[in-house]
């Protein structure tokens, strides 16, 4: 099974820290229950604190019934329905507490994570710069910014920005744990886990920092560590559901996939409305070849987040598998269109349009993938093949060599120059 990429889900689901623990330490701290609307917003954070999401919206609701014109409540309540995964209801609620209180750089950021979610990447970088115009000096804005960049697929500003939160708190956990995953991104996985391990070091109670850091030791095979990363973050919060979905993708890398289907499941029960536990169950149901029930798994991913590229990318292989060239092609068009910078889906689709017969459409493919900056022997072979194709055996030959030198072995592209010599000493 393909391992699955680290995304910005891993920065922005409860990004600058949970949506609800950030908004505790922000709503309580220094904070007197003068009024029963103050009673309800403390024991609406304190429910949230436990994941009991639904509890906490009573409990803003109640204050909001109390006080209308109270701002922070409706913070609250949008950090709830975040949390609940429910972005279009969280914006609504962070639009009018900035109404209520224009100067608050937390709304916009909250208000600017919430619209990453929904793939709203320019509105988003908008609250970033919003905030920092409120308030220069805060490392938590600058924390979020990076997020920003990287989902318009700046990593270098991202890195910029995430280096200017530390220099501004060294001790911020957020920028750190951002920081890895920003790495994780570029598949620096040592300086991933070492971010990780320092944003840990700072707050030992850091959840996301457990859940990015088992996504980078998986992505690195060592499994167990991941494994274990996914349990301690299920102690912290055990109604998260982002521990289980990444622990039932661990089940089914080692082979267990009794217990990745209980995982996800178990996601699901937490948060149906969970779109990564879909996506991470059509990858185990593709990995056991049955790809109707994983094509079903990501149209119910795709539902929830439509603009996830790498569902779109993934359905697009399962459409493959079952010989539905046009759904796939599709769906890999999709994902380009949503992610350009993913030299993979380029060629899962450059293979689909070598079936269909496309074989100018594959080099294209091809090029483009490797101008993106992958450089692996699968992408020569396909090409080389593209090039045989069309008769183009000289052509066809030189990838076939580049194939090689990246990896001798691969005895698909050994035999494919030897069709290509042959094919070459025909037309001659």
């Amino acid at each position: 099974m393909a391992r699955s990429k680290i995304t910005l889900k891993k920065l922005t689901c409860c990004s600058v820290l949970t949506f609800a623990v950030a908004f505790a330490q922000i709503a309580c701290a220094g904070f007197s229950a003068r009024d029963s609307a103050d009673v309800h917003i403390k024991n609406g954070a304190a429910s949230a604190g436990k994941g009991n999401y639904d509890e906490a919206i009573a409990e803003y609701n109640k204050a909001l019934e109390l006080n209308p014109t109270y701002s922070t409540a409706y913070l609250a309540r949008g950090a709830a329905w975040a949390d609940k995964g429910n972005y279009e209801k969280a914006i609504a609620d962070y639009d009018k507490a900035l109404e209520l209180n224009p100067k608050n750089p937390e709304a916009c950021i909250f208000r600017g994570i919430a619209r990453i979610s929904t793939g709203d990447y320019e509105k988003a970088m908008a609250d970033a710069n919003r905030a920092l115009e409120l308030d220069p000096n805060n490392s938590g804005v600058y924390a979020f910014r990076g997020v920003a960049w990287i989902a318009k697929g700046d990593n270098g500003k991202a890195m910029a920005d995430f280096n200017k939160a530390l220099e501004l708190n060294p001790k911020n956990p957020e920028a750190y744990s951002n920081r890895g995953t920003a790495w994780a991104m570029k598949g620096e996985y040592e300086m991933a886990i070492a971010d990780y391990d320092k944003a840990l070091e700072i707050n030992p109670n850091y959840s996301k920092a457990y859940k990015s850091r088992s996504a980078a030791w998986a992505r690195k095979g060592d499994y167990d560590r991941a494994m274990a990363d996914c349990n301690k973050a299920l102690a912290l919060n055990s109604n998260d559901p982002e521990p289980y979905a990444n622990r039932g993708m661990t089940w089914a890398w080692k082979g267990d996939d009794e217990k990745a289907f209980a995982d996800f499941d178990r996601a699901l029960e937490i948060n149906p409305k969970y779109s990564p536990a879909y996506k991470n169950r059509g990858d185990a149901w593709a990995a056991r070849k049955d790809f109707e029930k994983a094509v079903a798994d990501y149209n119910s991913a795709l539902e929830l987040n439509p603009k996830d590229p790498d569902a779109y990318k993934n359905r697009g292989d399962a459409w493959a598998a079952i010989g539905d060239t046009e759904k796939a092609v599709a769906d890999y068009s999709r994902a380009i269109e949503i992610d350009p910078k993913n030299p993979l889906t380029y060629l899962s689709r450059g293979l689909a349009w070598l079936s269909k017969g496309e074989y100018e459409k594959t080099i294209a493919d091809c090029n483009t993938a490797l101008g993106i900056g992958i450089n692996f022997a699968g992408v020569y072979t396909l090409r080389g093949l593209a090039w045989a194709r069309k008769g183009d055996y000289d052509k066809a030959i030189v990838d076939y060599n580049r194939a090689l030198e990246l990896n001798p072995k691969d005895s698909s592209a050994r035999s494919l120059r030897d069709d290509a010599m042959r094919g070459l000493g025909d037309k001659k």
